[in-house]
């Protein structure tokens, strides 16, 4: 899953920002005429639009895919619970072991007293 989230941001569109001394406001030149004109402005909005389109798509995608996990682990969650709920029932009706049964540990299939 790693992998493929890695996969996907790097095919990911990202926004390219020019440097700042590209910018024409960071020129000093240009600073006296910057009420000159906002066609350029709207030139640059329109090429980001679908760039930040693209952006909350893929955002949205990886939410999706984040709730369905979430939702997977907390069926998987509530079926590990109602195990071990039914594992302690049954052991509850079994009733308390003998006093002379002990403690047993378990190595390689096989049952040893302990002690």
């Amino acid at each position: 899953m790693m992998q493929s989230l890695r996969l996907r941001r790097s095919t990911r569109l990202a926004p390219a920002t020019a440097p700042i001394r590209n910018r024409p406001s960071a020129v000093p030149e240009d600073r006296g005429q910057a009420g000159k004109s906002t066609a350029g402005g709207r030139d640059e909005l329109t090429l980001k639009l679908p760039i930040l389109e693209a952006e909350v798509m893929g955002l949205r995608q990886l939410l999706a895919e984040v709730k369905a996990n979430r939702d997977r682990l907390r069926r998987e969650m509530d079926d590990l619970r109602r195990d071990r709920d039914h594992w302690q029932r049954l052991a509850e009706q079994a009733g308390p072991t003998p006093s002379g049964a002990g403690r047993r540990a378990w190595f390689c299939g096989r049952a040893s007293p302990v002690g």
